[in-house]
């Protein structure tokens, strides 16, 4: 199992739009993103909120808990650790529940 705890609680997505220059021409671009507010549980007392780029609107994560896909990290070109622009969610399987009689 995982150590990565990641928890939604809530399907809302927020949007917002981010202005940049273009490294090329230095026009002005923008970005539309779109984010849901999750959780990262270290064990600590209180997990630690942080944002989650959704690539689809209208696709946001269910409420509940999940771990990172092998599919959110990646090398980087000086063969560090890189966590990737969009992460991915895996849902946690619920408990195991016993049938005790």
């Amino acid at each position: 199992m995982s150590d990565i705890k990641i928890e939604i609680c809530s399907v809302a997505v927020e949007s917002s739009v981010i202005t940049f220059p273009d490294k090329r021409t230095g026009e002005k671009k923008t970005m539309d993103k779109d984010l849901q507010q999750a959780y990262l549980h270290t064990g600590g007392q209180y997990p630690l909120p942080f944002k989650i780029q959704l690539q689809d609107r209208n696709k946001p994560y269910a409420i509940g808990e999940y771990t990172l896909s092998t599919e959110s990290f990646r090398v980087g070109k000086y063969g560090d650790l890189e966590t990737s622009r969009h992460l991915k969610l895996i849902p946690l399987a619920p408990a195991s529940i016993s049938k005790s009689r």
